[in-house]
């Protein structure tokens, strides 16, 4: 009884590491879901629903760990070890793996974006177009605010490298991408409204253009924005 006593013990452990994993896979599959239906259908769940998903769920893997253990312990010829095992340890192997791989992905993702950043702004393309591509962000709690302010963390400082460049596409370029990754969810980046009044007093006409359509699309211009600082 003893043994039974100290795996019972042992599964709030389990337990734990069983609403880790499904916090973070729930988080994980609800981003995707509205990636891939925020044009369309939105059916994606909201944080708080999410959250009485992933409870019930793990609420659920910890009842049926509690059920095997304890059939497991009374029962002569035990058809299913393998399955107790999983209930014991997966949960915990999964989180120790995972904390060495994640970092490393992330790192890689982290790069990828940055290279898609500068393959942007250094474009050869004429054109001058809004950056149209999603970038990678490490942030895996439910705020929004923090979403954005590790994206400008992240990659404000790779968006605005071109800011001062000799050619003027690729200072309107940067313009586009700064404004995109500035953390405009807590008020913006100071460093972005120094760029924009200095794109909007450029002599080129791409750059003043970017600037000043960045402004138009909330009811401002560029003489209105230089008057009011």
């Amino acid at each position: 009884m003893e043994k039974l006593i100290a795996r019972i013990f042992f599964i709030p452990i389990t337990g734990f590491f069983v609403f880790l994993l499904f916090t973070q896979f729930g988080k994980s599959l609800n981003d995707i879901i509205y990636n891939l239906t925020e044009d369309n259908y939105l059916i994606f769940l909201r944080f708080d629903t999410r959250d009485k998903v992933v409870f019930g769920i793990s609420t659920g893997w910890i009842i049926a760990h509690i059920i095997v253990e304890i059939s497991a312990y009374f029962s002569k010829n035990f058809r299913f070890k393998r399955l107790l095992t999983n209930l014991r340890y997966a949960p915990i192997a999964i989180f120790i793996f995972s904390g060495f791989i994640v970092p490393i992905y992330d790192a890689g993702m982290i790069e990828y974006s940055k290279r898609q950043i500068r393959n942007y702004i250094y474009s050869a393309s004429p054109t001058i177009e809004k950056p149209n591509f999603r970038l990678h962000n490490n942030y895996r709690h439910w705020c929004g605010n923090g979403a954005s302010a590790q994206e400008n963390y992240l990659y404000f400082n790779a968006a605005s490298e071109g800011i001062n460049n000799e050619n003027p596409s690729i200072r309107a370029r940067s313009l586009l991408m700064s404004a995109d990754v500035q953390d405009w969810l807590n008020g913006g980046d100071k460093r972005f409204n120094v760029f924009l009044a200095k794109s909007c007093r450029d002599a080129d006409r791409i750059v003043w253009s970017a600037a000043e359509n960045y402004l138009n699309d909330r009811n401002l211009s560029c003489q209105k924005y230089l008057l009011s600082k």
